[in-house]
């Protein structure tokens, strides 16, 4: 037996039993369990969409699992577990599927979106064992990880169009305040405007403006006191 077969076993579920089932009780198995189990009827949503529906099938699964752990609007520590297992759902994707060999370009529009959602659990949540900075912490090795297996040696053109992609994530407010975060992406930035020299003013002008922000905000913050 394989790994997966072997702990399916342990649970009590014979894979060979489900093998012998006809496609139709299969079928209504299926059905079953969606209508038990929400998260389930997601997760398999998601799985199964067609490539253009795919991120809003996999945010409305990081989202169902938030909102079933949020308790007038906050997510506590005994439950931020649950809380993040469709977001760790969509990072297994990530990972798994879409680094090595889906679409560049729309591998990194999934991580962004994985990225906002997760995010925003900082806000409204008990993080105190970083499970949800665990997380955001793997989808940035995944970007990492797709910039260098399929963008590093990849065609002048495809280098410009994830960089412009890009430059429009860390260019957000998306980590604002969690500048660590931001600069792991900006260093992917950085890598390919050493490959296209005519990038690096852009790289420049980001920092420049980040510099002005920080200067707005520091002397709003003198103003204030």
């Amino acid at each position: 037996k394989t790994g997966k077969a072997k702990k399916l076993a342990q649970k009590g579920i014979s894979l060979e039993r489900l093998k012998r089932l006809p496609k139709e009780q299969l079928v209504q198995l299926l059905m079953e369990v969606c209508h038990a189990y929400p998260d389930a009827q997601d997760w398999i949503e998601a799985r199964l969409a067609p490539k253009e529906d795919m991120l809003e099938h996999y945010r409305n699964l990081i989202r169902t699992s938030i909102r079933s752990c949020m308790r007038h609007g906050y997510v506590s520590y005994r439950d931020m577990f649950r809380a993040i297992k469709g977001a760790d759902e969509a990072l297994i994707y990530l990972q798994g599927q879409l680094v090595p060999a889906g679409d560049p370009l729309f591998a990194l529009e999934f991580a962004h979106m994985l990225l906002q959602e997760v995010k925003e659990l900082l806000d409204c949540g008990d993080d105190s064992d970083g499970g949800v900075g665990m997380t955001i912490e793997c989808t940035l090795e995944a970007i990492g990880n797709l910039y260098a297996l399929r963008i590093a040696d990849a065609a002048d053109a495809e280098q410009m169009a994830f960089f412009e992609r890009m430059m429009l994530i860390v260019g957000s407010p998306l980590f604002r305040g969690w500048d660590h975060w931001n600069d792991e992406l900006i260093d992917i930035c950085i890598c390919i405007a050493d490959e296209q020299p005519s990038l690096r003013v852009r790289i420049m002008q980001l920092r420049e403006n980040e510099m002005r922000r920080c200067e707005k905000e520091s002397s709003s913050l003198g103003i204030n006191y």
